[in-house]
């Protein structure tokens, strides 16, 4: 009798334990925050959506030296001697301080920082200690940057569910007459998406500040974007769905990513250092690449018809969301996606159920 009352309270008592243990959705995370909450079909911790809101003032500021950011200029320097193009993958190290209404909420050691993409064409961040000035760039950050293996514990740090954050400089900065936007018109873009359930990255607007060897750069109004890659899946895909290929599609070397069936189709993995800009570049899955989802896909909307097309259709794609995230482009009026020009947009095939979604990216054009 002692045995069965026994047994059966060391039952309840794990029952009561299991309560207060957190679902696992997936993803790693510091310990700072761990309350998950869903919002629009995501589900991440709720700090990760404090971190975007839009009604709250964030500022970031980037921690770095002379000598560090001497080596991003050779880095750049380097590639467009080779290349032409000052475009790197190569990190160099900082710390990091998030404000949350002039108030620090968290701070990072050590985290890659480079910039990202081919800026405004200047290149080169450019530092300038007589007059204290950077020339602006879009930038990005690495809060798992290992460097080289240097700093293995940073290896599976994340920062509220990311390992990156992308910083964008607003073309209103530039003060270039044709180049001229509203602050808010991308972070409105991304709103949108995300309000109707849509598939899409988070964002917010954020001040940036670079110090260097103790001195602050105020760099304006930045836009902050989540990072489209494994851990934006983990956050809106169950684990069974999330383990898919992922393309990044981009006009490159003449091609349109504009899902025609044509002979050079482009596929490939990027790689900045060799200068390797695929049309479709895949994002996920590198250590075992193909890319016959992407073909078969590619094939099959372009030489069914009639009836067949659209069951493969309503097999394959997930049609209310395409419908819908075709809707918002044409609302917000991007003349620079996959509708209008083939160009900067996602496509994620689920691994599990095989459905096709589209994300939006780079939404510096709309409105």
């Amino acid at each position: 009798m002692r045995i069965k009352v026994f047994f059966w309270s060391l039952v309840c008592f794990f029952i009561l334990l299991a309560g207060f243990i957190p679902i696992d959705y997936g993803f790693k995370e510091d310990k700072a925050a761990f309350y998950l909450k869903s919002e629009n079909n995501v589900t991440a911790f709720e700090e990760f959506f404090n971190f975007f809101d839009p009604y709250k003032k964030h500022q970031i500021e980037i921690i770095t030296t002379s000598e560090e950011l001497e080596k991003l200029d050779n880095y750049m320097l380097e590639n467009y001697a080779k290349y032409g193009v000052y475009r790197n993958s190569r990190n160099i190290k900082g710390d990091f301080i998030y404000r949350q209404d002039d108030e620090v909420r968290y701070e990072l050691k050590n985290i890659g920082f480079r910039t990202n993409g081919n800026g405004r064409k200047l290149g080169l961040i450019d530092y300038d200690p007589l007059y204290n000035l950077v020339n602006l760039n879009n930038f990005k950050i690495s809060f798992n940057e290992t460097f080289s293996n240097e700093i293995m514990s940073n290896g599976k740090r994340l920062f509220l569910g990311m390992d990156k954050l992308n910083l964008k400089f607003n073309k209103t900065a530039t003060k270039e007459e044709s180049d001229v936007s509203s602050y808010i018109n991308e972070v409105f873009a991304y709103l949108t998406y995300n309000d109707a359930g849509n598939l899409a990255p988070f964002a917010a607007n954020v001040n940036l500040i670079l110090t260097i060897d103790g001195q602050q750069i105020n760099m304006g109004v930045y836009t902050m974007i989540e990072n489209i890659d494994k851990e934006f899946l983990k956050k809106r895909f169950s684990k069974k769905d999330n383990d898919g290929n992922l393309y990044k599609c981009l006009y490159r070397n003449g091609v349109f990513a504009d899902l025609r069936l044509i002979d050079d189709l482009n596929f490939g993995i990027k790689n900045e250092e060799f200068n390797v800009y695929p049309t479709y570049d895949l994002k996920t899955n590198k250590k075992r690449p193909h890319f016959k989802d992407l073909e078969h896909f590619i094939k099959q909307i372009n030489t069914l018809e009639g009836n067949n097309l659209k069951k493969y259709l309503d097999t394959r794609l997930e049609v209310d969301d395409f419908l819908e995230y075709l809707a918002i482009t044409y609302l917000i009026g991007d003349i620079d996606d996959f509708r209008f020009r083939g160009n900067n947009y996602y496509l994620y095939f689920a691994s599990r159920t095989n459905k096709v979604y589209f994300i939006p990216q780079d939404l510096d054009y709309v409105l």
